[in-house]
């Protein structure tokens, strides 16, 4: 099976390094630029290697995208909850500033450990990699030859270690930037990451 993951492009929520997990957040001008210069190499991928079905998350930062795509394409979209971001509690949706006035201490706690632990309300990144990786499971037990994801950068990341068995630690060794995606071919309970690309955006 081949896997493409897409992660959405520019938000206010990022512009303003907002936590933006569970929190919606809409395309900033340049953001929907982005958008629509990731959809067209995902049309040309399409041409190369015919896509059977479309995953998304349910936000609309990424399923804007993931409709597009469908409505373009043809193909069948389905919502999935387990592709929603990374769940940040009590400071989902805050800057950096706002979550540090909220608790100081708790942040501090919680950026030198967010592997393990979980900010009141929300989930740790080994939790939520769970989450993923089981919903990642069911799909590699289906007959789909190519599939797509739209996602967000944690999601993203989660999918990549499940799907390359690395340890978690090392997700943060990918830069998966705004409008970014990759190809992972998974074969005979394999995984090959086989290209990844940060485009080059025009504007």
């Amino acid at each position: 099976m081949r896997l493409i993951l897409v992660r959405h492009s520019e938000t206010f929520g990022n512009v303003e390094k907002r936590f933006n997990g569970i929190t919606e957040s809409a395309l900033t001008e340049k953001g929907k630029l982005m958008q629509k210069q990731v959809l067209e190499h995902l049309e040309n991928i399409n041409k190369i290697f015919p896509i059977n079905k479309i995953f998304s998350s349910p936000s609309k930062r990424a399923l804007h995208a993931a409709e597009k795509f469908s409505n373009t394409t043809g193909i069948d979209l389905e919502v999935v909850n387990e592709l929603i971001e990374y769940n940040f509690g009590i400071f989902d949706g805050l800057s950096f500033k706002e979550a540090r006035d909220v608790n100081s201490n708790l942040l501090d706690k919680w950026l030198d450990n967010s592997i393990e632990m979980a900010l009141p309300n929300g989930e740790s990144f080994k939790d939520k990699t769970i989450r993923v990786s089981n919903w990642v499971k069911s799909i590699l037990s289906k007959n789909y030859e190519t599939v797509i994801v739209f996602t967000h950068g944690a999601t993203f990341r989660s999918i990549l270690m499940e799907l390359l068995e690395l340890p978690l630690e090392q997700a943060w060794h990918f830069n998966v930037g705004l409008g970014s995606f990759c190809i992972i071919n998974y074969e005979n309970n394999y995984g090959v990451l086989e290209e990844f690309i940060n485009p080059n955006f025009k504007f």
